[in-house]
Formats: C-alpha cells, structure tokens, sequence
C-alpha cells in the first residue's frame, strides 16, 4: 500500500471510480478508511462489532421512539377522555339548570295565581266592609291615623288663618305681566298654542253670549293656566279637546263657584263686582291678589285629566312650622296655585362647607329624581336668584305628611298587627326602589318615615344618602346611621359597608314597632354595642371579618354571652313567632348572611301587609265595575342606577353652580312659577326658623385605635 511522507495515502484521482465512489457515499467510506486505519490487522472483526452495535441502537432508538409515540397517544386519547367527560358533565349541568329554572318559573307562576285569587279574595272580604283598624292619635297635635280618612283634624289655633301665607304665584294673576311686559295668554300663543288658546276664546263667546258672567269670572281669575295646561296633555295624548272644553270645563267652573263661595263665605266683595263687571269688556282681566280664591286638588293621575275638587276644608289652617332637622326647616303652606296643602323646606345652612352642599344636593336631586309612591317626592322648587353670589338658600316644596312614624309610637293608642304589616311592607316596597337604583339610605329611622291621614308611608331625608361603593378597598364614612338605628359592622369600624345596613335599621324600625320602645337605647356606641351582644349573644369571628382590629380585641375581651332572642317575644302580646323569625334574619351579625329586601318582600309575615295595601291604599291598583285590577309588578324597581357623577365638586362656587342649574332645570318644568311672600306676617318667623342643633347628627364612631 502506497503511502506518503505523512503516512496516508494520497487523495484519489477526481475522475477514478473510486472517488465517484467516495463522492456518493462518503459518510460510509470514511467510516470504512477509519476502521482500516484503526485496526490494520483485523478489520473485519471490528467492523462486525462496529455493525452490531449500531444495529442494536438503531433498535433501542426505534424502540424509544415507539414507546414515546405511543405515550403520546395514550396521553391524547386520555385528554380526549377527560374532554368529553367535562363536556357530558357541562351538558348534564345545563339541563339541570333548565330543569330547575322550568321548575322555579313553574313555582313562580303558580305563587302569582295563589297570590292573585288571594288578592282577589281579600278584596271581596275588604269590600264588604270597612278596615275595622283602630286609630292612631296624638292628642296634643290632633293627628289621626287611620284607613279611609282623607282629611286631618286641624289645629284649633290656625283653623281661621288665611290660606297661601308664605307662598305667592309668581305671576299673581292670569293678566299680570312678566319681565317681557306678556300675559300668560301672550305666551302660550308665542309657544304654539294658539288653536287651545282660540278654543277658550271661544268657549268665552258662549259664555258672554249666554250672559254667565260668573262662569267668565272663574275662568280669567282661576281657570286660564289649568284649563290650557290639561288642553296641551289631552292635545298630545290625540284626544277630542272639543268634547273636553264643551263637558269637562263647566264642571271644573261649577267646581271653581262652589269653591270661591265657601272661601269668601257667599259674599262677594266690591272689588269682585267691580272685576266682573271689567270681565265683560275685557275677557282675560284679573285681579292682582295673587291667590286663587278657591281651593282645588287633583285626583287620581290615571284620569286623562286632572279634576278639581267639588268642595274644601272651610277650617283649613294657615302656615306653621311642622319639624326641622339638620339641613332644613319645614312648614305647612299652601300652594296658590292649586290650593294644595304641601310643605316647604328651607335650608338655610347649603352652603357651609363642600360637605354639607355636597350632602344637600344628594338629597335636593333623589327628591327631585326619585319617583315612587313611597317616597318623598319633590313638588316644585322655588327659583334661586339669578346671581350665583346671593344665591346661599334652598327652598323645595314636598308633598305633604301629617305625621312621622316615632310620634305614631309614642302615642298612647294601640298600634294593631295589621298597622304593622302595612308600615313594615311599605318601608321594604320604597327601600327596594332605592336598592335597585344603587342607593343606600344610610339613616332609617322612624323620624324619617313620614304617614299620612291614609297610612301611607313614604321614606324621606336624603342627605345622608349616598350610592353604592362597588370598590371595596376604598373607605366608606362610619358616621352615618343614627345611633340606635346602626349596624354592628359600623359601630365596630368597618370602612366598607352594603345595603346591609339599611336592612338593620328595617329589623330595628320593626321591633320598635311590635314593642312600642326603642330596641337598643344606649347613651354611647360602646354601649349600644354591648345592648347587641346582650340580645344576639357574643358574635363568632367570622362573622365580624369587617371589624377593625381593636373592635375584634374589644369583642374577644368580653365574657361570651349566649344569645337571648325569647327577649324578642315580650315585646308584644300580638308578636308571633313568625314576626321574631324575620326579625332575626334582619338582626344578624354578619352583613353576608343578612336578609335583603327583596327576600323579606317574600317573607309569609309580610303577605298581609301587602293585600291590604294593594286592596285599598296603593295607587298602581284601581277598582273597576268588574273588581278590582292589580297591577302585574306590585314592588317595582328602578330600571338604572342612580347617577351621581355630578356630586364630586370640590370648590364652594362650583357647588353653588352645581345647585343653581339643578334647581333651575327643575323649577323650569313648572309653567306659573312661585315666590316667597315677603309681605307675610309669618315671614319674619319663617326667615328667622333654624335648623336643628349639632348633638342632633348622627354621633362619631368610635375611636378604636385610642382604646
């Protein structure tokens, strides 16, 4: 074998075979050349071992390869498995929700009708006979609360006083003038409505051609503004207003003699004659009184039109001071315009801090916004000044109540079992409203639960008010809820809190109710904390997660006490133990675990209540020849929260700006607007009223860290 000077063969020739060789399988030469270099003597033994063991691992590499194959399969086809499974399970899941909502639609459906022939059922026993309630009366206000009555007995002190002391129209009279010298005929016929207007003229005609100048009189003194407004409703809703002007008008004008006649005791003054002889050459001329002389109010909204009352109150009383509170002042007046009893608050104090205008312009808004049949309503609004800088009062017209629920249990008649179901049942159906408009209350008592003549209740005193804080992390302030009212999870310092807390104060409103007394009176929060733990016994951790660190240590120091809930059944002869049950679900430690409204709206001890309200209280149900028709959602709800996105103003004149449009936008909505009578021997009193003193406000939670 021919080798060079380095001890290997030359390369081969590029064009021999064996390079072609070498060039087609070079991987399998080399090996070969190495092998023959490496073992010059015995190449071909090394060469067979060199083989085998390349056989046996390609063999344990194929191997390998199988079992890793077949793993991976096995593993896909275990996923597989597990995906179908997850998918019968999710199917299963479904028709088992399927079957179970069938199942609560059916039960749902079936409760209706169990509930309407129940209603239905109780109707008939109510229609029969009168409510057979005992009333409730506050002999040194002479109050009285009672089904069926529609009127007060007043006061003997302002039974003589003049009606609409300390409210006058704004424009007096239908004939007086506003800023741009036009009479309210002037602008209705610059807004449209010169065909209304051109039908009264008419309907004037006749009445002049038939010589009833009384009927004239009534119409240009009292009727102008009522008669156009109800033509413009009746004019959008596409009804005759023909059929209205020729039936309804003389029966309103009827309404209107009756009323002036009783007002000014049948007599007519020298200045009327005067003004009824001036009618017949002048069909739209008025006095300058500014106060309609005589007295209306409306019926029921269902109507297409509102009606004026046939008679009225020849004692109604004069305007008095009925309350105050921390933002305001409220007295009784009448509105001149309608000769409705309503009450007019005053808040003097808006504009102290941001916090206060901040607080009374939630309260100002949910009155104004809110509407619900119990709820205090906003009526109308007493235009501020024009000028932002004088602008540092509110006044707001209310719909007006005769009572609150704590004089009613402080008085000394009894309070029926049938009372208590129909307040309980109405403060539930006006919390659910506020609930679903994302509103907490955050200060129920009964102070704050305004009744009338009719034992309608209505929840009222918005300024503690606020929306729900869906970020739990932020803190909410502790000092809200009156002291005997508030929830363990305040008083033990909890900086985030729910709707829970109204339902509390419900639990405590109707304990107070069965058992006529305060159900934790103490003079301090430690105390009102001890009153708790005395009744409901000693709270396991758990179900005070929320407390602060230093009410967990206050509660863990004391000795455990067991619960004491028969306490609950002297509190009346009339509790059962079906009253002391939901009591207790509203009386629970832990906020989680607490009833909602909504699930005591389904309580059994609330059924009673609600019959009776919708048999012959509520005004979303109305009688008919065939009986009576109940309205499909008897506790409605608000369909959007409530939007409080213009409450985050920081500066005291970007409050007052704030303040000045809403009051403006709402007080527009009104066609006559009104002014305080400054002329008013009432007034001085009326301005100088206060409102009520700093101890009166919710006290300060407690400091735990300083304990």
């Amino acid at each position: 074998m021919n080798r060079t000077n380095s001890g290997r063969r030359p390369p081969p020739d590029p064009n021999s075979i064996e390079a072609k060789y070498l060039s087609t399988r070079p991987a399998l030469i080399r090996g070969l050349a190495e092998i023959v270099e490496r073992r010059p003597n015995d190449p071909i033994e090394y060469l067979a071992t060199f083989l085998h063991k390349q056989v046996e691992n390609t063999r344990a590499q194929k191997k390998k390869e199988e079992e890793a194959e077949q793993l991976e399969i096995e593993q896909q086809q275990a996923e597989e498995e597990k995906q179908h499974r997850a998918q019968l399970k999710n199917e299963i899941r479904t028709l088992r929700e399927q079957e179970e909502n069938e199942r609560k639609q059916r039960e749902a459906e079936e409760k209706r009708k169990r509930d309407a022939e129940e209603l239905a059922k109780r109707h008939k026993e109510l229609a029969t006979a009168p409510p057979s309630l005992p009333a409730v009366r506050e002999e040194d206000d002479v109050f009285v609360v009672e089904f069926g009555e529609t009127e007060l007995h007043r006061r003997a002190a302002v039974q003589n006083a003049n009606l609409s002391e300390l409210l006058q129209d704004n424009y007096h009279s239908i004939a007086s003038r506003n800023a741009e010298g036009k009479t309210p005929r002037d602008v209705a016929v610059d807004a449209g409505l010169q065909e209304n207007v051109d039908q009264i003229d008419t309907f004037c005609v006749q009445l002049l051609q038939n010589g009833n100048t009384k009927a004239i009189n009534d119409l240009v003194l009292c009727g102008y503004t009522e008669i156009l407004n109800q033509l413009k409703t009746i004019e959008d809703t596409d009804e005759d207003t023909n059929d209205f002007i020729n039936n309804e008008v003389p029966q309103l004008l009827i309404a209107m003699s009756r009323s002036t006649a009783k007002t000014n005791g049948g007599t007519t003054s020298k200045q009327q004659q005067q003004q009824q002889q001036q009618s017949l050459h002048h069909p739209y001329y008025t006095n300058n009184s500014g106060i309609p002389s005589y007295s209306s109010s409306s019926t029921s909204s269902s109507n297409s039109s509102a009606t004026l009352a046939s008679s009225t109150n020849e004692n109604e009383p004069g305007d008095f001071l009925i309350g105050y509170g921390a933002f305001g002042v409220i007295w009784a007046v009448t509105d001149p315009r309608t000769s409705r009893r309503v009450a007019l608050k005053k808040m003097p104090n808006v504009f102290q801090s941001v916090v206060a205008a901040r607080r009374a312009f939630r309260e100002i808004k949910m009155l104004c916004t809110f509407r619900h049949d119990n709820i205090l309503q906003a009526v109308d609004i007493l235009q501020p000044p024009s000028q932002i800088d004088l602008f540092n009062e509110v006044y707001i017209l209310t719909e007006l109540m005769q009572i609150d629920l704590h004089k009613i249990i402080v008085s000394q008649q009894p309070l029926s079992v049938d009372h208590c179901k129909v307040f309980l049942y109405q403060i539930l159906r006006g919390l659910k409203f506020l609930h679903s408009a994302g509103v907490i209350h955050r200060d129920l008592k009964p102070g704050n639960l305004l009744v009338n003549s009719d034992c309608l209740l209505k929840i009222c005193d918005f300024g503690l008010a606020r929306t729900e804080e869906l970020d739990k992390t932020k803190c909410m302030t502790q000092e809200v809820v009156t002291q005997y009212y508030r929830a363990p999870e305040l008083l033990l310092g909890a900086h985030h809190y729910s709707y829970a807390i109204d339902v509390w104060s419900v639990g405590c409103i109707f304990a107070e109710l069965l058992g006529r007394r305060i159900l934790f009176q103490a003079s301090s929060p430690l105390k009102q904390l001890d009153l708790i733990i005395n009744l409901l016994g000693s709270p396991p951790l758990d179900e005070i997660s929320t407390a602060c660190d230093g009410a967990k240590s206050y509660i863990l120091s004391k000795t455990w006490r067991a619960a004491k809930v028969n306490m609950l059944y002297s509190l009346s002869k009339n509790v059962t133990h079906e009253a002391v049950q939901l009591l207790l679900r509203m009386l629970t430690w832990d906020p989680r675990k607490r009833i909602t409204i909504h699930q005591a709206l389904e309580n059994n001890y609330i059924h009673e209540g609600r019959i009776r309200y919708h048999s012959c209280m509520c005004r979303c149900c109305f009688s008919t020849p065939n009986g009576r028709q109940y309205t499909v959602n008897l506790e409605p709800v608000r369909g959007f929260r409530y939007d409080d996105s213009d409450e985050n103003f920081c500066s005291m004149r970007q409050a007052k700006e704030y303040m000045h449009k809403l009051l403006t936008e709402f007080s527009q909505a009104n066609t006559v607007p009104l002014r305080l009578n400054h002329d008013s021997p009432l007034y001085k009193t009326f301005a100088t009223s206060q409102v009520a003193q700093a101890h009166e406000l919710p006290p300060s939670p407690v400091a735990w860290d300083k304990l």
